[in-house]
């Protein structure tokens, strides 16, 4: 079998989709905090720069993905201190998500069953439950338009020239 259902992929999903939207989008808003356009764009500007390194480099994203550890404090320290905290949760539901497929695939031979994906849910329910909580306090509006995601694009675009010419540099050496 070329590709086998893994019912923990779809979880997966919801994770990185919610980071992509929290990090890609433009920064419009946070609750009552009056910021103006520059701090709006300095914090859009750092949001970008981490969905850059989690999106577009390859060696960054297998890291946070293959490890334990995940995201660090220093990647957090640049944001916007509300963003900070839900990008936080969402680790910790990426470190519960790491450790459910680590749990999972010791053994291969056999299909990921469904209830590790019903326990893995309850646990990023309450993350997700936790997230909203917080933008209950002081909502956050993020702005995904096309300069967003062309920006990124744009990134990923360079960064997979730069991952080419760096793998035609070692097969010539």
């Amino acid at each position: 079998v070329l590709f086998r259902y893994n019912p923990l992929h779809d979880l997966e999903s919801v994770v990185w989709l919610t980071f992509y939207i929290l990090l890609v989008g433009k920064l419009a808003s946070v609750g009552k905090d009056s910021l103006d356009t520059q701090m709006l764009e300095g914090y859009t500007g750092a949001h970008q720069a981490l969905a850059t390194k989690l999106f577009c480099d390859r060696s960054f994203r297998t890291f946070v993905m293959m490890s334990a550890t995940g995201l660090q404090e220093e990647n957090f320290a640049p944001l916007h201190p509300r963003v900070a905290q839900i990008a936080k949760h969402l680790e910790k539901m990426r470190s519960k998500l790491f450790d459910t497929y680590r749990n999972v695939e010791r053994n291969l031979a056999k299909p990921v069953p469904f209830s590790a994906s019903r326990s893995l849910c309850k646990k990023l329910e309450r993350g997700l439950d936790q997230i909203v909580e917080l933008l209950e306090d002081n909502d956050i509006t993020v702005a995904i338009d096309d300069e967003s995601c062309n920006r990124l694009r744009a990134a990923l675009k360079a960064k997979s020239s730069e991952d080419e010419d760096q793998e035609v540099a070692n097969i010539s050496t």
